[in-house]
């Protein structure tokens, strides 16, 4: 493996209206290396990438590329010294194929001035080939993927401009499973050809999975930089948040009640759900778990009424419970907190205000006209209970981190005052610390009589939280697993339609 030094900053400082977003940063980073940016949302890391991207230009300090220093006051410029990056935002353009996208303003041409459209298409095809990506086909619309996918052809994109370095920020945020080891095995031929990959994420397992250096910030400062090899994951939370955390997660319900607050029974999702069965008791967090695709995320939105079922027979509080769609399932205190909280969850250019009462009005109106006394005393009882960081209910809450803009989803479904809460991938893109407030507020919220079930991806987080955990495969539940049964091992053999350890016996 290659070891020379690439990338060097030097001293850089970045500030904002009122925040010191960096404060003289000194990093370097070796070529042949995947190096990780780790922090709490507002560190730093993102603002770092944003200058070395040049899609931001730092107050003070320097950059050296390979021992030159340079200065870079636009992304083409970036691009042109060797740096691409990938923003968690796709900049894909949906209505024109993957193979147009891949080399927008770079495609191939004939007597320089028509687009050889064949060999755009063979040149496509080669570089989805070489980084194990045939199932995507290059003159399929980029609406048409997967969101997975759509991920995939913006790094594949970013990698045909043969950067020297790659920058990817959230990248696993939409992907799962398998697409992750696809994206880790490109990460991975990326090092073996002398590039240096930065790479941000909040899940700790791939971190320690994929990387070989590991940086953390704190507040705008860099804390230190050490190979992953020399921390352990307590260890670099640690680092992360400023104190030390002796549990990530709170502790489990301590006694089991036999009440049951929700149950469901055959439910059907055509195509996807096949007879699900579902009991949640007074106190207990259950989790959804298995392999993305296996119908967790539909199961919950057939749940909350967002899509068409059939068979179910439901009961909430020992009482039959029928519903139809989204608004008669939160009349009957039924919610879903989204997996993507920017499309599903949130009204990104209206306020924190608004957003926290949109789906609660009428419980603060009277004959049609709202109850501004009540309405704002809801809004300060719900920012100060979340622990919701922004300047104003009045703030727009696409100026929120992800961590806050998911409390505020979070706000706006307890406004309804709900028996159950569906919570589907509700970590997802948040950082350390944020999870372990949700964490915290989950089980307040169960242990307070709400029924809680809970749909993660990240199997430390279902092993963690979950009193019980219900795994499927092929859409049908395969496995319930509770106690010391609560296992990575079991939970990853029902996924796959195994045996659990104890029935091979």
């Amino acid at each position: 493996m290659t070891t020379s030094c690439l990338l060097k900053v030097s001293n850089i400082t970045k500030s904002f209206p009122g925040v010191q977003a960096l404060k003289g940063v000194d990093m370097e980073c070796q070529a042949g290396t995947i190096h990780a940016l780790v922090g709490e949302n507002g560190a730093g890391k993102s603002t770092l990438l944003k200058i070395l991207s040049g899609l931001q230009c730092s107050d003070s300090g320097e950059i050296y590329l390979q021992g030159k220093k340079v200065r870079f006051k636009s992304p083409e410029q970036a691009e042109k010294m060797g740096i691409a990056m990938v923003y968690q935002e796709l900049t894909l353009l949906p209505e024109i194929s993957v193979a147009q996208n891949i080399f927008l303003q770079n495609e191939p041409r004939k007597l320089g001035l028509l687009i050889d459209e064949k060999k755009l298409r063979r040149q496509a095809a080669d570089l989805l080939h070489r980084y194990g990506l045939d199932s995507i086909d290059p003159d399929a619309p980029v609406s048409s993927l997967s969101a997975a996918n759509q991920q995939m052809v913006e790094i594949i994109k970013a990698i045909r401009k043969q950067p020297q370095i790659l920058i990817l920020d959230e990248p696993t945020s939409s992907l799962a499973g398998e697409d992750t080891q696809k994206l880790f095995a490109m990460m991975r031929n990326l090092r073996s050809d002398g590039k240096l990959v930065i790479f941000i994420s909040h899940r700790l397992e791939e971190i320690f999975e994929i990387t070989d250096q590991i940086t953390i910030f704190k507040d705008g400062e860099l804390v230190c930089s050490l190979p992953t090899k020399d921390l352990n994951e307590n260890r670099l939370i640690e680092l992360m948040v400023g104190r030390p955390l002796q549990s990530v997660f709170p502790p489990k319900a301590k006694q089991r009640s036999n009440k049951v607050v929700f149950s469901v029974q055959k439910l059907n999702v055509p195509g996807k759900v096949h007879g699900a069965d579902l009991q949640i008791r007074q106190g207990e967090i259950v989790g959804i778990a298995g392999l993305q695709g296996h119908g967790q995320t539909e199961l919950l939105c057939a749940l909350a009424g967002l899509t068409y079922h059939t068979g179910q027979s439901i009961t909430l509080d020992g009482q039959p419970c029928q519903y139809h769609n989204a608004s008669q399932a939160i009349s009957r205190g039924i919610t879903l907190v989204p997996e993507d909280r920017k499309y599903s969850g949130l009204c990104l250019q209206l306020s924190v205000r608004e957003n926290l009462t949109a789906a609660s009005l009428g419980l603060r109106s009277k004959a049609g006209l709202v109850d501004r006394r009540a309405e704002n005393r809801f809004i300060d009882e719900s920012i100060k209970m979340l622990r919701i960081k922004t300047p104003s209910a009045d703030q727009i809450v696409n100026h929120l981190s992800g961590g806050n803009q998911q409390k505020v989803v979070l706000g706006k479904c307890l406004a309804i005052h709900p028996r159950v809460l569906l919570f589907d991938e509700p970590t997802r893109g948040i950082d350390v610390s944020a999870k372990q407030q949700f964490y915290q507020i989950m089980r307040q919220l169960a242990d307070s009589g709400i029924a809680v079930v809970l749909h993660s991806s990240d199997m430390l987080e279902c092993i963690g939280m979950c009193d019980r955990v219900l795994v499927m495969y092929e859409g049908r539940m395969v496995s319930q697993l509770e106690g010391d049964d609560i296992t990575e091992s079991n939970i990853m053999r029902s996924a796959m339609g195994m045996e659990k350890e104890d029935e091979k016996q």
